[in-house]
């Protein structure tokens, strides 16, 4: 209590009072003192109970083998894939999502003395319409 009498109403001296009061009462008394060899407080054995938000199924013993392969494939195999295929597209395009590509071909065709007529035959070779216009299988360059 001295200490709580001299700091009135400061909830650090309080606590610091409990701990105090608790190491003396494990010193002291013998039954506090065993509980806290066995249990590591004075007060015995006290009850945690730590839940998180899975569904029961998932927490289940005989389920905790496939919720680890599940759990090892998402982070091992799923998750980088998506980051390498994102990447890998990613990587083909410059400002405003046009892609490189384009913009090597409108640097080497476009010139000071470029027509204007000319200008649909320059966006019709840019690197997005490439896919676009070219024959997807055999049967359709034969079509052609």
């Amino acid at each position: 209590e001295a200490l709580t009498d001299k700091n009135p109403n400061n909830p650090a001296a309080e606590a610091k009072f409990m701990m105090v009061a608790k190491a003396y009462e494990a010193l002291t008394d013998e039954t506090a003192k065993e509980n806290y060899e066995k249990y590591g407080n004075p007060d015995g054995k006290q009850s945690l109970e730590v839940s998180i938000g899975l569904p029961a199924f998932l927490l289940e013993t005989q389920n905790q083998n496939m919720v680890l392969i599940f759990y090892l494939i998402v982070m091992v195999g799923l998750v980088p894939f998506c980051v390498w295929t994102y990447y890998s597209s990613s990587s083909k395009f410059g400002e405003k999502d046009v892609m490189y590509d384009t913009y090597s071909w409108f640097h080497h065709t476009l010139g000071e003395n470029t027509l204007m007529k000319s200008l649909p035959e320059f966006l019709a070779g840019a690197a997005e319409f490439r896919k676009r216009n070219s024959p997807k299988s055999s049967k359709e360059k034969e079509q052609i």
